[in-house]
């Protein structure tokens, strides 16, 4: 878990370098890439890379590749620590959809916890000038979808857990590309070697998880 965590601040840190490059282009570098470790890990393990459970399967990558996309746009126009600290809501988010989706009750503490964590948001937004409202809830909504996919993993428990890393990038592959064809902007110099090392760390992210 914490190889994860230290992985998933690595790659917040460079998205923040490559403010040139649109997210939804940086969502397309991550996936293309996830995607093709992914799948090589898949078939030298003999595992069926397309798995069983197709619904959720594709809600775990729409519902990831929206909060991703959101998250990358938002970490490029407000402060990193904001953006993060926003995105910290997703775990509320993920246990009161989880009351819905997997039958399980919200406990007293965690409306309590969850108050506080909006409070903290409202304090973050009355202490910089830097955030406009619009993207203070772009990143809520980016939280939301976030909670969506975390679950959908648990509804995949019987999965492979490298067939669900693999639909997270491919959903977002053919979708970024469509994306990205109306604004691409060609990386140069340094932005092709941080690109590259935001799918790797992100591998390492999502299967230490």
């Amino acid at each position: 878990m914490l190889i994860s965590v230290g992985c998933f601040a690595g790659v917040n840190l460079m998205i923040k370098f490559l403010t040139n490059i649109p997210a939804t282009e940086l969502v397309l570098f991550r996936s293309i890439i996830t995607l093709a470790i992914s799948y090589v890990l898949l078939r030298r393990r003999k595992i069926n890379p397309w798995g069983n459970d197709k619904k959720w399967l594709l809600i775990r990558g729409i519902a990831g590749t929206t909060a991703l996309t959101i998250f990358f746009y938002t970490i490029q126009k407000m402060p990193l620590s904001a953006a993060v600290t926003i995105q910290y809501l997703s775990p509320f988010f993920t246990a009161f959809i989880a009351g819905f989706m997997l039958g399980e009750k919200t406990r007293w503490a965690q409306w309590g916890f969850f108050v506080l964590s909006f409070a903290g948001i409202v304090i973050v937004k009355g202490s910089s000038a830097q955030i406009p409202t619009d993207l203070l809830l772009l990143g809520v909504v980016s939280s939301v979808f976030s909670g969506l996919a975390y679950n959908a993993i648990r509804k995949l428990k019987n999965e492979a857990p490298l067939v669900v890393v693999m639909y997270f990038p491919l959903v977002a592959t053919p979708v970024m590309i469509g994306f990205s064809f109306f604004n691409w902007i060609t990386p140069v110099g340094m932005e092709w070697l941080l690109l590259i090392a935001v799918g790797i760390l992100t591998q390492f992210a999502q299967v230490y998880m």
